[in-house]
């Protein structure tokens, strides 16, 4: 009934093409030819790290225009082009806009490298990358403002993250073996299971990025110039070598807890806001930038250098060694499943090849044109072919009816409960660390922790796809294998001492194993918190602390009790209630809904996150917002003496929103008059 699937589908996919053309932009700006630009920027939106990140489309849409940053401010800082620093500074907060700050962090401290790297007097340098900071301040404001401000009310805070959540999705050092065979561990969206659990250091023992793998080309480049770095950097020449240094730096920081010294945990802990982003493994987008950089500056140099055939040893040993490699495991001498091993002898096989065919180009057999077209043909075919199975298996329910059978479950089964849905019966997942999804048409909530929308955490589309877009309510999918978790679930009381327990036992749906194609099981969760209840029994705490420690009593009935930081007269035991509730609205901004009177005050409890700008209407006059449950949302129903049911209504209202739209307003503003008035020809600019 909806393209809501089919449009995010496309605008996932469209940024496959901007980030080929935001690497050839950034190839072009160092000077690289033509032919040479186009070649390694295809090798990029097909590599391993790309496609890997088809079912994190905030990951995708925040490194499509990481190049294009990087060339803009090089450009300025070369010219002095006003459009070139409006451009940059958009491109910089684009990556706010596609949910993936971290993205913007990095490439400011590379701005700032770069600018300090820079011939510019000091003063030009101060000046630069101030109004970069400035512009990408108003560029990003309309999503910025009301994200901070979120970030700072929330237990997420600016570093305060617990260190083993920031070090979560460490990149394992044998991991490397992707980066030089694709699909080395197996396909974790694919019928082969990945089995390499041992080297996830994350509950679900699967891969935040599943693959680095940038293609024999790029690979057969960097072993060629290698040795070169290593002689160079052994002689002094650092600057000379600074991009093979960042390659090292990128994995080394990617490795997170695994790196034998704690260097991103003393990053989290001392630069500033470093502590703010999880998950190490992000950062092997940028060492695998820096690969297609580096052989893109090889290729030219073999192809515009009159010296003789380059010294081939160091990709010839890796070529046989990763044939003999195969040929050991095929044997049975090589610990390793077949399928790695036929994926290190296509390696191997295809590093030899472009080994011969820069050969044949260095003995003249045949011009640069066709060399550059071989490499083209070789490269492109060999990426689509291999890596390109990544994004077939995330895609394959298309063709196998597996990958209907568990949207089918749950849509059947929601459609039994439509009723009670229909009345307020909504069950819902508070935002923590499991995936939320929401069926309201995939708005993102206003909420005090991290949220997530997005349905190909699990399944590769969006739930408007399998009609499930007009159904109200929250409704979770928990990627893990718990089963001492699922032992307890059912029962009415937390029986846990974790508060985090709190957020799993809110979860409607369960599936012990992520990847569906594996013979899923569906579990629903019968106690799972209502989403809107009036509480039977209500207990009067101070605040937040006091709630946790009444919350973790055993006694404590989650679904039907709540502690709240309201007036002591209301703390009696309540008369039981219906809850029935007829839901009227449900966006990021409000919810509307109808609520039964009683003859005497009671409390309502809303299972949404607790944030200062939320307000609270009861038949349309204003009223207080508690804490409730260390947690969530809960107001005062007044008395009624008829039995007229109450209009209740919630609002998001802040002014960091429109005062955000404003200041981006003004940035669109002034590139339009940068395009209307740019310079004439040869005016200086």
């Amino acid at each position: 009934r909806s393209n809501y699937a089919n449009a995010l589908s496309f605008f996932s996919s469209l940024h496959y093409f901007f980030l080929l053309l935001s690497t050839f932009y950034l190839l072009r700006t160092l000077k690289l030819s033509l032919g040479t630009s186009f070649l390694l920027a295809v090798s990029m939106p097909l590599s391993g790290m790309a496609l890997s990140a088809h079912n994190l489309v905030h990951v995708l849409c925040s490194l499509a225009f990481a190049p294009f940053f990087l060339g803009a401010w090089i450009r300025w800082l070369r010219d002095k082009t006003k459009i070139h620093l409006w451009l940059a500074s958009g491109a910089l907060a684009w990556p706010i806009y596609g949910g993936d700050p971290k993205f913007t962090y990095v490439l400011a401290l590379l701005a700032l490298f770069i600018c300090l790297q820079s011939k510019l007097p000091l003063r030009e340098k101060v000046f630069s990358f101030g109004a970069l900071a400035l512009l990408s301040l108003f560029a990003a404001a309309a999503q910025l403002l009301p994200t901070v401000d979120s970030l700072l009310s929330s237990q997420r805070n600016f570093s305060k993250m617990d260190m083993g959540e920031v070090l979560a999705f460490s990149f394992h050092p044998l991991r490397l073996l992707e980066t030089f065979f694709s699909g080395f561990f197996g396909n974790r969206q694919g019928d082969e299971k990945f089995w390499a659990e041992s080297l996830v250091n994350f509950d679900s023992k699967t891969p935040f990025v599943f693959s680095t793998y940038p293609g024999a080309l790029v690979l057969f480049l960097f072993l060629l110039a290698l040795p070169r770095g290593i002689v160079g950097l052994a002689k002094g020449e650092i600057r000379k070598n600074i991009l093979l240094i960042g390659i090292f730096l990128g994995f080394t920081l990617s490795m997170g807890s695994f790196f034998p010294f704690p260097i991103y945990e003393w990053l989290a802990q001392y630069l500033p806001f470093f502590g703010s982003f999880r998950y190490p493994e992000r950062l092997l987008f940028w060492p695998c930038l820096g690969l297609v950089i580096l052989a893109a500056r090889e290729i030219e140099f073999w192809i515009e250098a009159k010296a003789p055939l380059p010294r081939l040893s160091c990709p010839l040993i890796f070529a046989v060694g990763a044939l003999l490699a195969a040929g050991l495991a095929k044997m049975g001498l090589f610990p390793v499943p077949m399928a790695s091993a036929k994926s290190m002898a296509a390696t191997g096989i295809l590093v030899g090849l472009n080994l011969g065919l820069l050969f044949l180009f260095k003995k003249k057999f045949f011009s640069r044109s066709i060399f550059l077209g071989i490499l083209l043909t070789l490269s492109f075919s060999e990426l689509f072919l291999r890596n390109g199975i990544f994004v077939w298996d995330q895609s394959k329910f298309l063709a196998d009816p597996r990958r209907y059978r568990m949207a089918n479950m749950i849509l059947d089964d929601l459609k039994n409960r439509k009723e009670e849905i229909d009345q307020g019966g909504a069950r819902r997942i508070s935002t923590g660390s499991l995936p939320t999804f929401h069926f309201a048409g995939g708005r993102m909530d206003h909420t005090n922790l991290t949220t997530f929308t997005a349905f190909d955490s699990l399944l590769p589309n969006t739930p408007a796809y399998f009609g499930l877009e007009d159904i109200i309510g929250y409704y979770a999918f928990v990627p893990k294998e718990k089963p001492e978790l699922w032992a307890k679930l059912g029962m009415d009381s937390l029986g846990e001492k974790d508060f985090s327990r709190i957020y799993d036992l809110m979860g409607a749906y369960y599936l012990p194993t992520r990847n569906e194609s594996q013979e899923p099981e569906l579990r629903r969760n019968k106690s799972a918190l209502p989403y809107i209840f009036i509480p039977s029994r209500i207990h009067s705490l101070a605040g937040r602390e006091e709630m946790i420690a009444k919350i973790q009593n055993r006694s404590f009935l989650l679904a039907k009790e709540a502690a709240i930081a309201g007036p002591n007269e209301f703390s009696a035991d309540q008369t039981p209630a219906e809850n029935i509730f007829a839901i009227h609205r449900r966006d990021g901004k409000s919810f509307a809904f109808s609520a039964p009177s009683h003859p005497s005050p009671r409390y309502l409890v809303w299972n949404e996150s607790h944030n200062s700008w939320w307000r609270a209407y009861v038949d349309s006059k204003a009223v207080p917002i508690f804490l409730a449950n260390a947690w969530a949302m809960a107001i005062e129903l007044p008395a009624s003496a008829d039995s007229r049911e109450h209009e209740v209504e919630f609002r998001y209202e802040t002014p960091l929103i429109p005062l955000g739209q404003g200041l981006t307003l003004l940035w669109f503003l002034g590139l339009g008059a940068i395009l209307i008035f740019k310079p004439r020809a040869g005016e200086s600019h």
